[in-house]
């Protein structure tokens, strides 16, 4: 435990930093997520403006995701440096340099394998949930115990690599494929990284009661505090 306290207080130390650079190298991408969602608004205003709601929302949101986890990604670079105490290159500097090729190959694996993964989830869903009922009761969906066990179960098997696949990618050896780097996020583990991964964890779902709004810039903030402790702990585990 005395680790993990190690870990988040340097995170926190971190997010302390490099919060206004961070938040500044944002600007682009969240601007970008803004004007997707007026032209989403303006459709209610006029059915007309669903063409424009199509071809200019969707690839401003796609733009404004991807700048911003390229954005995220590179705290990663920052952490390690602060960790380190060798600070080299700034943020922007950190993105210019990225393999974003392969960085996009990357997420679209693990995207891919996260929905196969859920597979026992979704077929639950299908199979015990009434879709018309939702209709009427859209709470339903959160009465199903059985569901809600199957994701719970499911999800905790999954902690580990949801929580640390970037930092596998970001560690990633010359000589190593993406299920290698998924096989890491389970084989570095002990007590600390599965702790660190159910903090973060609760962390996100109770960020999630909060306004839409207020909880993306909330989600945003706790990136500093995911990304750096989670380099901390990763890194440390890659160098044993």
């Amino acid at each position: 435990m005395k680790k993990i306290d190690t870990y988040l207080k340097t995170g926190f130390e971190f997010a302390k930093k490099y919060s206004k650079e961070y938040f500044r190298a944002l600007l682009h991408p969240i601007t970008l997520g803004l004007i997707a969602g007026a032209f989403v608004l303006c459709v209610q205003l006029n059915p007309l403006f669903a063409f424009l709601a199509l071809f200019v929302s969707i690839p401003c949101m796609c733009c404004a995701f991807w700048k911003g986890y390229v954005t995220t990604f590179c705290l990663n670079n920052l952490a390690l440096d602060f960790y380190n105490k060798n600070q080299t290159k700034s943020l922007a500097e950190y993105i210019e340099l990225l393999n974003k090729k392969e960085l996009a190959s990357y997420l679209g694996f693990c995207a891919i394998l996260t929905l196969f993964l859920y597979l026992p989830s979704f077929i639950c869903a299908f199979t015990t949930i009434d879709f018309s009922a939702l209709l009427t009761n859209p709470f339903e969906i959160l009465t199903n115990y059985l569901l809600f066990t199957v994701i719970f179960l499911n999800t905790i098997f999954l902690l580990p690599f949801l929580n640390f696949f970037n930092q596998a990618f970001f560690f990633k050896k010359e000589n190593e494929n993406y299920f290698n780097l998924i096989k890491n996020c389970y084989k570095l583990q002990n007590k600390d990284g599965l702790l660190l991964s159910l903090i973060f964890c609760l962390l996100g779902c109770l960020i999630g009661l909060f306004h839409p709004f207020l909880y993306g810039f909330l989600a945003l903030a706790l990136n500093l505090l995911t990304f750096s402790t989670n380099t901390f702990w990763y890194g440390d585990k890659c160098q044993k």
